[in-house]
């Protein structure tokens, strides 16, 4: 397993002053190192987030971002993260690999003279619309239709509204748009609030609902979400 060291932009820990950070990849079958950060290294699991570990005193902080095998690790004063670097490397194969561009399907641009941080998924957008199908989906100008009334009784109530709906992946297509609004793209997250309110009994109103959402990313898949 190897944690590769980067550095951060500045605003991803604005509200900590956190400068620099690691990626840390295991190789498959491997265990996450995330124990080694915990117990070797002395971190605490946050409150606000169990992915999310600390270290700190009265001057230093150290934060570690963790999913799976992959987390980013910030560090302010900027120097810290030699020393972190220095200590891991008595464990793991350690590679510096400079910037972050992309985390988790994320990709990040940065304007360090402006200040400024811009998030973007649009290859995750263009993956699901793959893997639903809809890359020949004809975009629209709003996840949702302005008048649309969605409700449990257009849910199938009968054996062949259920057949009907029996091989429609209505709740992984929701997921896959709930990552994209928890990350990048608040301005679909009424919708998918709405259309996750019948995961477990949809119908093809509610269906053609999810793939509008759809239509609406591709159309938009180039925004980016900036601070």
């Amino acid at each position: 397993m190897a944690i590769l060291l980067l550095m951060l932009p500045d605003a991803f820990f604005a509200y900590s002053d956190l400068s620099t950070g690691s990626s840390n990849r295991g190789a498959d079958g491997t265990r996450s190192s995330l124990g080694f950060f915990v117990d070797k290294m002395g971190f605490l699991r946050a409150k606000v987030d169990q992915a999310v570990y600390y270290r700190r005193n009265d001057q230093h902080l150290i934060v570690v971002v963790v999913h799976v095998d992959d987390c980013a690790i910030a560090a302010s004063p900027k120097a810290l993260i030699a020393g972190s670097k220095q200590q891991l490397g008595k464990f793991v194969e350690v590679t510096d690999l400079g910037d972050l561009h992309w985390i988790l399907g994320i990709e990040i641009k940065r304007d360090r003279e402006a200040r400024t941080i811009h998030l973007s998924q649009h290859s995750y957008i263009d993956s699901i619309l793959r893997r639903f199908n809809l890359e020949d989906a004809k975009p629209v100008s709003t996840p949702m239709e302005t008048h649309l009334r969605l409700s449990t009784a257009q849910s199938p109530s009968t054996t062949a509204e259920y057949a009907q709906m029996r091989d429609v992946l209505y709740r992984e297509a929701v997921g896959a748009l709930m990552y994209a609004s928890l990350a990048t793209r608040p301005d679909i997250s009424y919708a998918v609030l709405v259309l996750s309110r019948f995961a477990t009994n949809a119908g093809p109103a509610h269906w053609e609902a999810v793939k509008r959402v759809f239509r609406y990313l591709k159309g938009t898949r180039d925004l980016w979400l900036s601070a």
